[in-house]
């Protein structure tokens, strides 16, 4: 008795270039791709090919998660490619406030969260800046720090800036009593 099987046999489907952009996109998205310039596979994923660089800079929703770095370059990078798309803006590395903060008002309206966890020497007046600030779109705001120190960052929470906030997590931080 001769049983016959059915054998597929997959032919050689060509490089990884003929492949259409919107299922390269595709592929991207079930990456989890963050526009983190701190993450080496990143920014090695860019320079791939010529190709794959046109299509990663030309998708906002790649650019939606940015970590503020030490290259303001970096933040004005991400926050011109996300168009018109909202943006978690992550303070979690070195970077200078004095240079960010000209980025954050020109692009507030597109700041959806801002997540600061950076303990430095200044981040006293980091968050009274941060919280200073208009964002219209800004849904959450989070600064948590995880300090032994016994100062605090006295935010003056001015609900006018923030009409639209859903989330508020605030450590190491004290809110002044309304009067």
């Amino acid at each position: 008795v001769v049983v016959a099987r059915r054998v597929s046999v997959v032919e050689n489907p060509g490089p990884i270039t003929t492949l259409p952009n919107e299922l390269l996109v595709y592929i991207f998205d079930l990456m989890d791709l963050s526009s983190d310039a701190l993450k080496t596979d990143w920014i090695g994923r860019l320079y791939l090919c010529r190709r794959w660089y046109h299509v990663l800079i030309s998708i906002p929703r790649f650019w939606r998660d940015i970590y503020v770095s030490a290259h303001p370059e970096w933040l004005e990078l991400c926050l011109s490619r996300c168009a018109s798309m909202t943006v978690n803006v992550y303070f979690t590395g070195r970077f200078s406030m004095q240079s960010t903060i000209p980025l954050l008002k020109e692009h507030a309206c597109a700041i959806r969260k801002v997540m600061y966890s950076v303990v430095r020497s200044c981040w006293v007046s980091d968050v009274r800046k941060l919280c200073s600030m208009s964002f219209p779109a800004l849904r959450g705001l989070q600064i948590s720090l995880e300090t032994q120190s016994e100062r605090f960052a006295d935010v003056d929470v001015n609900t006018d800036n923030l009409e639209h906030l859903r989330s508020l997590e605030l450590w190491s931080c004290r809110v002044p009593a309304s009067s």
